[in-house]
């Protein structure tokens, strides 16, 4: 891997907490789900997908915009505070 693409990518991910991985990973699962395991999705989104735990930052907000794009309810943000007995994501 190129020397430059290897440090921001550390740096990127030095940035991130556990629950922007965590989050990330939910809006991954919740977008998959719009794809049948036997049809598969699209290279571009496949790959989206796959850099949660490099990128969680970036790939979380691509996430969010393809999900709101298709009118999908995002998960549970845990890293938002929510009001008192709310079960939805308040973004």
């Amino acid at each position: 891997m190129h020397d430059g693409l290897l440090r921001k990518r550390l740096a990127r991910s030095a940035n991130s907490t556990p629950s922007d991985i965590k989050y990330c990973n939910a809006l991954a699962k919740s977008y998959s789900s719009l794809y049948p395991v036997n049809e598969g999705m699209p290279a571009s989104d496949a790959a989206t997908l796959s850099r949660c735990d490099s990128d969680p930052q970036a790939t979380t907000a691509a996430l969010e915009r393809k999900m709101k794009d298709k009118k999908m309810e995002l998960p549970p943000n845990d890293r938002v505070a929510q009001p008192p007995g709310s079960t939805r994501n308040t973004q």
